[in-house]
């Protein structure tokens, strides 16, 4: 047991191997409410591949093999042992997901209300690419064509007949786009403005997206074209992005570009944080995937120390040499530490509030944050709010009394941590009351 005030960090990251990296580290940011930015030390090491889904998140492994974590109310972080060491690629939607194995088969799982986890036979091993959406699936198949299952309520899976020369498909909310080997765009199912394939695109698309209502894509000049719904900015291309782009990638209502300068852009709605990408994940990344929740990305890290080396060279650390261990600002504190606060290795005070990084951990507040206290406000009615940060798994009790030196101090209120901020109002409150939170691992 010990008492907390520390604001919670959602970028969180394990040592991961990429076959063209000497290393390589999961980062994670955005909400945390079911552990979807917890990464699991069972993929340290060996993780290739990331995909996020509705507040759950899934990783393949160099072996094969497939973790999921996070919300798992549908059974969609049950990765079944079928699929053991065998996996070459994996996508999921907002409550199933699904791998593709390497003799061409495809495994759905988690919530098939609508027949979504029920791969059709005729896929029979010549499955190239897969794609999950809201209550569908689809795969594209070695001969160019495309298959999709599931609900399909607004014709989703209804495949056009023209598509037999298809490279790449994407899935959204209710309606899939299909990227054709003569540079075309074919997109069916729900039309909110996203089946209008722009003209501009004619011939000229090398990758597609599909977000929730919208779809994206890279054209042959790295230009990136945007259309269907709009309501949440995810059709407005910043003006940095033109002619300027890498890779795209679209989910619900969210789009982001990787630049040639290799820089990470997003824009659309950012109601979790999704699209406030760390420092660490913000340049040079091997992956990345944003959902409605959170995202992900698989970012470098040449020397096998744990930190980002886009981090390290941020803050004037060598990315080719494991220094996770050393102290550059003699505060007590390692590299790999300050780097898992978020706070400076070369400050000994780092958010500048005038006490020592080492002195508010050892507290049990954030040192990256002035302003990680417990938060005391007026409300109506003469009363007052209060205000923390809660961990997912847990178990947060404030407790009062009406002297800060003396007194037993009262529990008035119990509850597990969601990784959210809590408001509170003490109905009991008066002028003379102090306020803690204890904490229960």
């Amino acid at each position: 047991m010990r008492y907390w005030l520390l604001k919670l960090l959602l970028v969180l990251s394990v040592g991961v191997a990429v076959p063209s990296f000497s290393g390589s580290l999961v980062v994670a940011w955005g909400a945390n409410e079911f552990g979807e930015c917890e990464i699991p030390a069972t993929i340290s090491g060996d993780a290739v591949a990331i995909k996020v889904g509705y507040y759950f998140s899934l990783a393949m492994s160099l072996d094969g093999s497939v973790v999921a974590w996070g919300r798992n109310d549908h059974g969609q972080c049950d990765v079944p042992a079928s699929i053991s060491n065998n996996t070459v690629a994996i996508s999921c939607g907002s409550d199933h997901s699904m791998a593709l194995l390497s003799d061409g088969s495809v495994v759905a799982w988690g919530l098939n209300s609508s027949g979504q986890c029920d791969v059709p036979a005729s896929i029979s091993n010549n499955a190239v690419a897969i794609s999950g959406g809201l209550g569908h699936s689809a795969a594209l198949l070695s001969d160019g064509s495309v298959v999709a299952w599931g609900l399909n309520s607004s014709g989703q899976c209804d495949v056009p007949d023209s598509i037999t020369n298809a490279i790449a498909v994407a899935s959204g909310n209710r309606h899939n786009v299909a990227l054709c080997s003569d540079g075309n765009v074919v997109a069916w199912g729900r039309d909110d403005g996203q089946l209008d394939i722009p003209s501009s695109i004619s011939n000229n698309a090398v990758m597609i997206g599909a977000g929730g209502n919208h779809n994206l894509a890279l054209l042959s000049d790295e230009s990136v074209v945007a259309w269907g719904w709009n309501q949440n900015g995810q059709l407005n291309i910043p003006q940095s992005v033109t002619s300027n782009a890498a890779a795209i990638g679209a989910d619900g209502s969210s789009s982001w570009v990787v630049s040639l300068d290799e820089r990470v852009i997003a824009w659309g709605i950012n109601d979790n944080d999704q699209l406030d990408i760390p420092l660490s994940a913000s340049s040079n990344v091997n992956a990345i995937s944003i959902n409605a929740s959170h995202g992900l990305a698989l970012v470098p890290d040449n020397d096998g120390d744990s930190m980002p080396d886009v981090w390290e060279i941020n803050y004037g650390l060598n990315p080719f040499f494991n220094d996770a261990m050393g102290d550059v600002d003699f505060d007590g504190i390692v590299n790999l530490d300050e780097y898992a606060y978020g706070i400076n290795p070369w400050k000994t005070d780092s958010d500048a509030d005038g006490e020592l990084d080492a002195d508010e951990i050892a507290m049990g507040f954030n040192p990256a944050d002035p302003h990680s206290r417990l938060n005391l406000r007026g409300v109506c009615d003469n009363n007052y709010q209060l205000t923390f940060m809660t961990i997912t798994g847990k178990t947060f009790y404030l407790e009062s009394r009406d002297s800060l030196v003396s007194g037993e101090w009262i529990e008035r209120v119990g509850l597990k941590g969601t990784g959210t901020e809590i408001n509170l109002i003490d109905p009991f409150m008066t002028s003379n009351r102090f306020y803690r939170v204890k904490v229960i691992n």
